[in-house]
Order: C-alpha cells, then structure tokens, then sequence
C-alpha cells in the first residue's frame, strides 16, 4: 500500500515539473539589451533579455560585396556584421555603413564577437596551392582598425566567445584556443581529433564545444574523425569529460540549469549533466536527411532548435519531450533567437519566421531572395538577419503576417499532460480498490472453529 502512495507521489511530482515548465513564460524580462556575440551571450542561451522598443520599428537594408553566412553582432548602438571577405560596422537605427575593415582574412562565416571596444572575428585564406591558414584577429570597435591577431594552421569558422579576458575559439586545425583578449597571446590550445567547426560555450569555469570534419574531409577511409563534445577547464584547457555521439558536432552547445544542449549530425538533439557528461536525454528528429546544425536557444524550460529535416522544434528542457515543431519550406541551419515570446529564425526556403514561442504557431515571415543561413539576433524590437548578399534590419512591421491558426485543441504538449493525467486516475483508482478490499476483510468478523 505504501509502495502505491508513493508511486502516486512521484507520478504527480513528474506532472507538476513537466506543465511548469511547458507552459512557463518565454516573455523577456526587462532592461534593454544588446546582442554582442554569436547567440548572445556566453552560455549560448539565444535569449535576448530586452524589452520591446517604445519607438517606431526601424526596417532597412545593406547590400554586401560578398555572400553574408555567419550572425552579427550589436553592441551599444551599432551592428557588426561581416561577410566572406570583410567584417563592417553600421549604424543601428539607420543602416549607414561607419567603417569597412581593410584587415579581414579572404573568407570566413565566423560571427564577431563585441567586447570592451574590441571586435573579434576569425577567418581563412589560402597560401598556396592545396594549402590554407587561418586566423583569429581583434579590431578596434570604434575604427576597424586591426590590434592583433594569431594565426592557426587552418580555417576558423568557430565563432569566438569572449569571457574574463580570454577569447575562447575552434579552428580546422583540430584545436581549441584560449586567447588573451587584449594580446593575442596563446594562454592553452586543446586538440580534439576533428575540426572545431562548433562555437566555444564558457560557463562556471568551463568550456564546452563540439568537434568533427565534413563529409568531404574525412578522407579516403570515410571514416568519422571525432564526434564528441567536449567540456574543458577554462583556465587550463584540461579536458575534464567528453560525450561521443554518432556523428560529427557542428552545433554549439547552449548550457543552462547544469544542462548542455547541442545538436549533431547523426539527427540527435541532446542533453547532458555539465558536470559530469552524462546522458540526461535525446531526441530523434527527422526522418529525412535529419542533421542538426543548428544551435539551441534555451529559454523558459524550452529548448528550441532547427533541424536539415526542415522543422523547428520546441523540446521539454528536462525530459526532451516535444512541445511542437513547425515545418518550413527547408533545411533548417539557422540557430533560433527568442524575445518577447517570439521565435525568430531562417530556414533554406528563403524565409525568416516569427513563432509563437509557447505553441509554435505562426506569428508572421519576412521573404528574402536567397536562402537564410545565417542566425537572427533581436535587440530592441528589431531583428537582425543576412541572406545572400543582404543585411536586414526588421521591424515588426516587416513579417508578413500568418491567417488565424485553425483552432487545435490538443497540441503536443497537451496530449502530454493529459495523458499523464489519465495515467494518476488509473493509479488512484487501483489504490482505492485495494484499500478498500483490505478495509472490507479487515472489517470481517472472525469466526472460530472449534471441532
């Protein structure tokens, strides 16, 4: 009978957690803030804490020489963006161009990164033929001129992380680097057995990151070089665990509650202990061509996510279970930045979508003329997104918006929860029965038998 009770106990613990969670508000909460590295800020959460601007929404554009595949940055009134050739500085509230970077790396979709009046980006070029190099390089935020920069042994497509005075970044070359910010000076380097293609996350003394070549890079074997994340001390680059999945890690990792969320490409959203490594959960997506490329955001106890299956998926962060998804035209690389309850991200159909960030219904879509790769940031009611050539700068009023939702009745989440539900009636139901039984032969007058 105890046994019973406590199973009853645990169940209902297991629902109030779930639908806390579930329906917790994604609202962002006050003070206007910036977005001054790739998904935000460190921890790689996606989440912009700012309110919405009280002012007119601003929409303008900029036409780039080259192609824009990286996310910008946007730090204390100005935007830093940077296609395959050049990193730039514009005005935020007109799009005017303040300065053109004549130090930048031939090619690159590193996203910059913007602290303390230094901008820092990373890139490639080639030396020769059949041989490249790479570098990690900081700029003046005010005037774009160079400060200094350090050369790798391959392409830097990692976006750096900037924590503490240290400039955390991945490199081809199968490294991770730990940077003094305002020297360059190697402090560590860390060699995984892969390239480093995934964004350092550094949170609580840690680095975490993902490694592992493309298909074209594994080589005659075509066997996988490295499929792991690793978590590493930040001060020393000492590896403290490492998490082997089923393919290569291209996803940057977003930590939040003493959780790692990441994606790879063997079509597995995950989740693991950040002290220890461990499994907590995974989850399938897909059927088709199902890879993850793209980063979590993780706000409210909601992991959001993009998948080359063509959806966005909304994950229970404790348990990874589906909230809902929502299916775009295309491959979904772009990694999801929420505020204000809004999901805004870019899919290969050539559209931005703003979502609903509690149930995954259509708010609105702006329309570019190229795919969307790159990975939307939102700093003062306005979103922030290259496609092809172009840099756009989008109001509110810029997303068409979607038709009224037909009226659904039982999403995802709330079959979840009602099937749970049902499950502690059935339990409470076989508890009072069997108390009752026992009541009624507890109650039952003893006879005596006697010859």
């Amino acid at each position: 009978m105890r046994k019973l009770f406590v199973l009853v106990f645990l169940c209902s613990l297991l629902l109030v957690q779930f639908y806390g969670l579930t329906t917790s508000n994604v609202t962002a909460e006050s003070n206007t803030d910036d977005w001054p590295m790739f998904r935000h800020d460190p921890a790689h959460t996606g989440y912009s804490t700012g309110t919405a601007s009280q002012s007119p929404a601003r929409t303008w554009n900029y036409t780039t020489t080259n192609q824009i595949f990286y996310s910008p940055a946007i730090a204390e009134g100005y935007v830093y963006i940077k296609d395959t050739s050049s990193v730039i500085s514009l005005n935020a509230s007109t799009g005017s161009i303040v300065w053109k970077s004549t130090y930048s790396s031939s090619e690159s979709i590193s996203s910059p990164a913007i602290v303390d009046g230094y901008v820092y980006a990373g890139g490639y070029f080639y030396t020769g033929p059949g041989s490249e190099s790479g570098d990690i390089y900081a700029l003046n935020a005010s005037t774009g001129d160079k400060i200094w920069s350090y050369l790798t042994e391959d392409f830097v497509l990692s976006s750096p992380a900037v924590v503490g005075g240290v400039v955390y970044v991945g490199s081809s070359d199968h490294n991770v680097y730990a940077l003094n910010a305002y020297t360059g000076t190697k402090m560590w380097n860390f060699t995984t057995k892969g390239s480093v293609t995934s964004s350092p996350t550094v949170v609580d003394g840690c680095v975490y990151v993902g490694s592992g070549d493309s298909q074209e890079d594994m080589g005659a074997s075509g066997e996988i070089s490295d499929s792991n994340v690793y978590c590493l001390n930040a001060s020393s680059g000492i590896k403290l665990w490492n998490y082997t999945t089923g393919s290569f890690v291209y996803s940057s990792p977003a930590v939040a509650k003493g959780y790692v969320y990441f994606g790879s490409d063997d079509g597995n959203v995950y989740a693991l202990n950040a002290s220890t490594g461990d499994k907590i959960w995974s989850y399938p997506t897909g059927p088709n061509y199902a890879i993850v490329r793209s980063s979590p955001a993780v706000v409210g106890g909601i992991v959001y996510v993009g998948s080359y299956d063509g959806n966005v998926y909304a994950l229970n962060a404790s348990m990874g279970i589906k909230v809902w998804s929502f299916k775009t035209g295309g491959s979904v690389h772009s990694s999801p930045a929420v505020a204000d309850g809004v999901v805004y991200v870019g899919s290969y159909d050539r559209n931005v979508y703003a979502l609903n960030a509690s149930t995954g219904v259509k708010i609105g879509n702006f329309t570019t003329e190229d795919s969307v790769r790159s990975s939307p940031a939102v700093v003062d009611d306005v979103v922030y997104v290259g496609s092809g050539h172009t840099f756009f700068a989008l109001g509110t009023s810029s997303f068409k918006l979607a038709p009224p939702p037909a009226s659904n009745l039982f999403p995802d989440y709330l079959l979840t929860i009602i099937v749970i539900v049902v499950v502690l009636v059935v339990v409470l139901l076989v508890v009072l029965l069997v108390y009752l039984k026992r009541r009624k032969v507890a109650n039952q007058p003893r006879t005596n038998n006697k010859s």
